[in-house]
């Protein structure tokens, strides 16, 4: 894959200049594919000085001589391994806010890390029910990415968030980014949108909403339709029960169905000035049936509002961590097999980059067995198992002998 050479007007990228990240637990970051330490922290900074601070001073400079920082090596890895990352996606000129200033145009507000779902590729630093199922099921010591922040429940704190929008200057924020855990179930970004709207300035804001889809609430929706234009991403993985078994919801299973994210989706579409894209996680559990997921988005969803939703799904977005999520953990036989499949479809414009992905290098037999050995923890805990769903898998479910 060649590294994309993307004109960010004479600076690296613009989440260094324009950008910021509220994390789960507080701390500052300028984008969510920042790695290391953070900036600084709420509990100990107001946001002013840590916009000012030495730290991201000396990364503003060396994003101006196009240098990337350690910190910013995520983005540069996925745009080498799928043609993407975050850099490309959030912080492109053609749609971000930049400013010559260092005035900050982008929130990232992740909020709280509450969550109602246990998705397969996920863990407890950004789920609560991740958190709670961990603990309720004796589960073992969690192989995922590295987290950040660390695997501890960050509950909404209302306090610190009061004191946090009146001390911040609000004036330049033209786009909202909320994440979470799950936005719909997070008080504090109806703390941001209410403090917004007391200062007559969610009208000339953009919102884009990272969410499950499986909940909706009436206040959140009524602050959204006050905004200029509001952004609905569905993160959704599979089509009916493979959708339950990937994004799984201990307490209300139906909830993370299609067929309910459809109902909520409807919902969304009553805010006037909202759209609604599809955003699934490619994933080792999933790539054996995108295509009926795409028609299924394509035939049932897009038909409700042929101007407001995407016709179809770009399968853009890949779990790279943990390894045993990925689409690399399958053998070189099964992707081969998928890769010529997808190419073979009617519309490989929604695949090119799949395509791409299923032919680079295994991850190896390590990562392999650590896939099958996931794969029949997960299932103990789910409405069906993975092989129920998806029986074309059932070659990937052996273990490989493994040579030191």
């Amino acid at each position: 894959m060649v590294l994309l050479n993307i004109d960010m007007t004479n600076r690296l990228c613009n989440s260094l200049h324009n950008g910021i990240l509220i994390e789960t637990d507080k701390s500052v970051r300028p984008c969510c594919a920042w790695e290391g330490q953070p900036l600084g922290s709420l509990e100990t900074n107001t946001l002013d000085e840590i916009l000012k601070g030495e730290q991201l001073t000396r990364f503003r400079e060396m994003s101006l001589r196009n240098e990337w920082p350690d910190n910013c090596l995520e983005c540069k890895r996925r745009e080498e391994t799928t043609g993407t990352s975050t850099r490309i996606n959030v912080y492109n000129p053609r749609w971000f806010p930049a400013r010559d200033n260092n005035e900050f145009t982008y929130l990232e507000f992740n909020s709280s890390n509450i969550c109602n779902l246990v998705c397969v590729g996920c863990n407890p630093s950004w789920s609560s029910a991740w958190y709670k199922f961990r603990k309720d099921n004796n589960w073992p010591e969690f192989k995922g990415c590295q987290g950040r922040p660390i695997w501890n429940l960050h509950p909404a704190r209302p306090s610190l968030i009061n004191d946090f929008l009146k001390n911040t200057d609000w004036s330049n924020l033209k786009k909202l980014g909320l994440k979470g855990g799950e936005p719909f179930l997070n008080k504090e970004n109806v703390l941001l949108l209410e403090h917004l709207d007391s200062l007559d300035l969610l009208k000339d804001i953009q919102i884009t909403i990272t969410t499950n889809g499986t909940i909706i609430t009436d206040k959140f929706l009524n602050l959204l339709k006050k905004c200029k234009h509001v952004f609905f991403v569905i993160s959704v993985d599979g089509l009916g029960e493979l959708n339950q078994y990937i994004r799984f919801d201990p307490e209300y299973p139906y909830k993370s169905h299609t067929d309910n994210i459809k109902e909520n989706i409807k919902k969304m579409l009553e805010i006037k000035n909202s759209w609604i894209w599809p955003a699934p996680a490619v994933q080792a559990h999933n790539i054996f049936s995108l295509e009926e997921l795409n028609s299924w988005w394509t035939d049932t969803v897009y038909p409700i509002d042929s101007t407001r939703i995407s016709k179809s799904i770009l399968f853009t977005h890949f779990i790279l961590g943990p390894e045993m999520c990925a689409v690399r953990s399958l053998t070189d036989a099964t992707r081969y097999k998928l890769a010529d499949y997808y190419e073979s479809l009617n519309n490989p414009e929604s695949y090119e980059t799949v395509i791409t992905h299923l032919r680079l290098d295994y991850l190896g037999d390590r990562a392999h067995n650590d896939f099958v050995r996931y794969t029949n923890d997960i299932d103990k805990t789910r409405l069906k198992k993975f092989l129920d769903l998806v029986p074309e898998a059932s070659e990937e479910l052996i273990l490989l002998p493994v040579t030191k």
